[in-house]
C-alpha cells in the first residue's frame, strides 16, 4: 500500500530511516533524476549523488534535526540528475510520527521541481493525474484491507502517518458527507484543525467548488474527477484556489461507503500566471508605443517582427510592407552588412553601433544607432534588435564641431593679432594705451557676441531636454547633456577671456571674506569625481591637520582649484590617479594637485604659466586647451598673496602646488 502511495505522487519523495539511509523512493525520483531504485535503496540520503559537495553537510544536518521532530519546509535548492543536469526544487523534510505515541518512525523527504514557472500548468495537470492514479489504487486496496493481518494493520497505521505527512491535502467523507479523515496538509491550507472538522459536513470549507451540486455524489458527474479547479474558503475567510481530484470509496461488496478528495493550493501559481500575462501585455504596449524601432530578423535575413517605431524610421508604408523585406535592402553596401554580421557572430551582440541606412520609401540615407543580439532557437539563428534615428543628433554634432572650430580659429586669429599689436605698441606708451583700449573693446565685444548665441543655444537645449517638444529617449537626453556641457565649457572660456581683460586692466577685484579652503576643495572634488570616473580616472582627497580659515574670494579660489583638477583630468590618460592634498606648516596653507600621468618636459615648465602657452606634443598632451587657464590660476593666487609652482617628470606625473600665507593683509600684501 505504501508503495502505491509513493508511486502515485508526482513530486520526488524518499522515505529515510533514522540512520539517514533510503528505504523507499517513488517513480518520480527515477524519472526526473535518472537514478534506479535498486541502486539507491540503502544508500545514505545525502550521499546518493543528487547533492553536490556544498549541500551534503547541510542535508546531513537537516536529517539530524528532522529525526528530532523538526519540519524543514520549502527550501529552494539545486539537485542534479544522474547525468549531471541541475534541477531547482522546493525541498521539504518531515518526521514520520506514530500517531499514538508521537515517536519518530522515520523521515519523509519531498522535492518539487520549480525550475520553469511556465510549466506550472502542465505540472499541475500531471500532479492531478498522479493523484487520480493514487486514488484508484487506494480504492483497489479496500478489499485487501478487510482480510489484512495485524501486520497489515501496522502498515495501515504507518500509511496514515505517511498520508498525514505529505504536502498534498487529503480528506475523506462518508455517505452523509461528514468528514472522516483530515490530514495535516488540509489543516495547513484551510486553517481548520482535525478536531474542528471530523464529523462535520464538508461544506465547512464552502466556496464555489460545490455550487449547485455535489461532484462527489452526483450520479451525472463521471468519476473519478481529475484536476478540477475551484475555490474554497479558509477558516479566516481567505479565498483559496485549488486543483482537486475526487472519487468514491467502495467496500468489498462494491457498496459506496463515502468519498476521497485530494487537493493542492494553486493560488500562488494562478497569481503568478496572471502577473506574467499582465507583464507581457504591458511589455507589448510599451514596444508598440516607444519611439525607437524594435525588430526581429529570421535566419534567412528577412524581417519577421517590427514595431511602429521601426516601420516609421526605415520608411515603411505599413507593417505588411516591412515584414518579409530583406535586411540587406537597408544597407548602403555589402561590406557594411558584412561587418555588422561578423561582429554579431564574434561577440553575440553589438551595442550603440552607429551606421547609415537607406530608407525603403525614397532611398534617402539616415543615421541610426543599432543595438542587437544573436539568438538561437531550435538550431536556427535569429537577430533581435533596436534602432534609434540619430540623424538629427549627428547633424547637431556636425554643426557644433563647425562652430567650435570656427570659434577656435577666431580666437587663434585674435590671439595672434593681439600679440602682434602688443609688440608694436611697446614703442610708445601712448600707442600702447590706445591699443590696450582697442584690445579691451575687442575682448568685450567678442565675449558678448559669443555669450548671446551661447545663451540661446543653452536655452534651446534645456527646452529640448524638458520634453516639451516631444518625448525624448535616453540616448537623445545624453546627446543634449553632452551639448550642454560643451556649451557650458565654452561659456567658461568666454568668462576666462573677460577675466584676462580685467586682470590686464587692473579692474579684477576680490570679494574677500573669511572662508575655509578645505571646504571649497572638498566640494569641488565631490562635484568633479564623476567626470574623473567617466574618464577612467580616480580622485583622492587627503586633508592633514586642522586647516584654518583665512581671507579668500571663494568664487575665485574655486576657479583656481577647478582649473588645476580639470587640467589633471583632461591632460592625462585612463587609469590616472589624481590626489588633492591640503596641509599646512607654521606659515602657510598648502594645496597640492598631484597626478601619476604623462608628466611635462622640463623645458616646458618655466613657460607653463605664461598666457596662451600650451604644452604641445602628442607624447604629453591628451587633451586640448586655450593656454590661459594656468595663467589665470597664477594671477588669482598672487592676488591672494600666494604663489603657485609646478614639479613634473615625464612618465611619472606632475604636482601643482598652491601656497597661501595663513596671515595675510590685502592692503599690505602679507604679514
Amino acid at each position: 500500500f505504501l508503495e502505491s502511495i509513493l508511486k502515485s505522487m508526482s513530486d520526488m519523495v524518499a522515505i529515510i530511516d533514522l540512520d539517514g539511509r533510503i528505504t523507499a523512493v517513488n517513480h518520480a525520483v527515477e524519472e526526473e533524476l535518472g537514478f534506479r531504485m535498486d541502486e539507491i535503496i540503502g544508500l545514505g540520503f545525502n550521499e546518493a549523488g543528487w547533492f553536490d559537495e556544498s549541500l551534503r553537510d547541510e542535508i546531513g544536518l537537516f536529517l539530524g534535526r528532522v529525526a528530532e521532530g523538526e519540519v524543514i519546509e520549502d527550501r529552494e535548492i539545486t539537485i542534479f540528475t544522474e547525468d549531471g543536469q541541475p534541477i531547482q526544487i522546493l525541498f521539504s523534510m518531515a518526521p514520520i510520527l506514530d500517531r499514538s505515541s508521537g515517536e519518530v518512525l522515520g523521515i519523509i523527504a519531498q522535492g518539487t521541481d520549480i525550475s520553469e514557472l511556465k510549466e506550472a500548468h502542465e505540472a499541475l495537470k500531471a500532479r492531478a493525474k498522479e493523484i487520480e492514479e493514487y486514488t484508484d489504487e487506494l480504492l483497489t486496496q479496500k478489499e485487501q484491507l478487510i482480510v489484512m493481518t495485524a501486520e497489515l494493520e501496522t502498515a495501515k497505521t504507518y500509511l496514515e502517518i505517511l498520508i498525514d505527512t505529505i504536502p498534498s491535502a487529503l480528506f475523506t467523507v462518508n455517505t452523509e458527507k461528514k468528514i472522516t479523515f483530515w490530514n495535516r496538509a488540509c489543516e495547513d491550507i484551510t486553517g481548520y484543525t482535525r478536531e474542528e472538522v471530523l464529523g462535520e459536513s464538508c461544506s465547512i470549507i464552502k466556496g464555489n467548488c460545490c455550487d449547485g451540486y455535489c461532484a462527489l455524489f452526483d450520479d451525472d458527474v463521471v468519476k473519478p474527477v481529475r484536476g478540477r479547479e475551484c475555490s474554497i474558503r479558509s477558516k479566516d475567510g481567505r479565498e483559496i484556489i485549488i486543483s482537486k481530484n475526487l472519487n468514491l470509496l467502495y467496500d468489498a461488496s462494491s457498496k459506496i461507503t463515502g468519498g476521497i478528495e485530494s487537493f493542492i493550493d494553486v493560488t500562488a501559481e494562478r497569481e503568478a500566471m496572471r502577473t506574467i500575462k499582465e507583464s507581457e501585455e504591458k511589455y507589448r504596449t510599451l514596444v508598440e508605443n516607444i519611439n525607437v524601432g524594435v525588430f526581429r530578423v529570421s535566419p534567412d535575413g528577412r524581417f519577421i517582427e517590427a514595431n511602429p517605431g521601426f516601420i516609421r524610421i526605415i520608411g515603411g508604408s505599413n507593417r505588411d510592407n516591412v515584414l518579409g523585406s530583406r535586411v540587406k535592402d537597408l544597407f548602403l553596401t555589402k561590406e557594411m552588412l558584412k561587418r555588422v554580421m561578423e561582429e554579431l557572430e564574434k561577440e553575440g551582440e553589438i551595442k550603440d553601433y552607429e551606421i547609415p541606412l537607406r530608407r525603403l520609401d525614397h532611398g534617402s540615407v539616415i543615421w541610426v544607432s543599432l543595438t542587437a543580439q544573436l539568438l538561437e532557437h531550435d538550431g536556427e539563428k535569429y537577430i533581435d534588435g533596436i534602432i534609434e534615428d540619430i540623424s538629427a543628433r549627428r547633424e547637431l554634432e556636425r554643426r557644433m564641431k563647425y562652430y567650435t572650430e570656427e570659434l577656435e580659429h577666431k580666437i587663434r586669429m585674435a590671439t595672434a593679432e593681439i600679440r602682434h599689436d602688443k609688440m608694436k605698441l611697446a614703442k610708445a606708451y601712448k600707442d600702447l594705451k590706445e591699443l590696450d583700449r582697442l584690445k579691451m573693446e575687442f575682448f568685450s565685444n567678442v565675449s558678448h557676441e559669443l555669450k548671446t548665441p551661447l545663451t540661446v543655444i543653452k536655452a534651446h537645449l534645456h527646452f529640448l531636454k524638458s520634453g516639451k517638444l516631444g518625448e525624448i529617449t535616453d540616448e537623445m537626453r545624453h546627446s543634449i547633456d553632452v551639448a550642454l556641457e560643451e556649451a557650458t565649457d565654452l561659456e567658461e572660456l568666454v568668462g576666462r577671456i573677460l577675466d584676462l581683460s580685467r586682470l590686464d586692466a587692473g579692474r579684477l577685484e576680490l570679494n574677500l571674506k573669511m572662508a575655509s579652503l578645505k571646504d571649497i576643495v572638498a566640494d569641488l572634488v565631490e562635484r568633479m569625481r564623476k567626470t574623473a570616473e567617466e574618464e577612467g580616472q580616480k580622485l583622492i582627497l587627503e586633508v592633514e591637520d586642522e586647516i584654518p580659515k583665512r581671507l579668500l574670494d571663494p568664487r575665485r579660489m574655486r576657479e583656481v582649484v577647478r582649473n588645476l583638477i580639470s587640467n589633471a583630468i583632461k591632460y592625462n590618460p585612463e587609469g590616472t590617479t589624481i590626489t588633492i592634498k591640503i596641509y599646512r606648516n607654521s606659515e602657510n596653507i598648502i594645496l597640492d594637485v598631484t597626478d601619476d600621468g604623462v608628466g611635462i618636459e622640463e623645458d616646458k615648465l618655466e613657460k607653463i604659466f605664461e598666457r596662451f602657452y600650451q604644452v604641445d606634443g602628442s607624447s604629453t598632451r591628451s587633451g586640448s586647451g586655450t593656454g590661459i587657464g594656468l595663467s589665470i590660476v597664477k594671477e588669482l593666487v598672487e592676488l591672494h598673496g600666494g604663489k603657485v609652482t609646478v614639479e613634473s617628470e615625464v612618465g611619472l606625473g606632475s604636482t601643482f602646488r598652491v601656497i597661501l600665507p595663513i596671515k595675510w593683509d590685502e592692503t599690505k600684501g602679507g604679514e
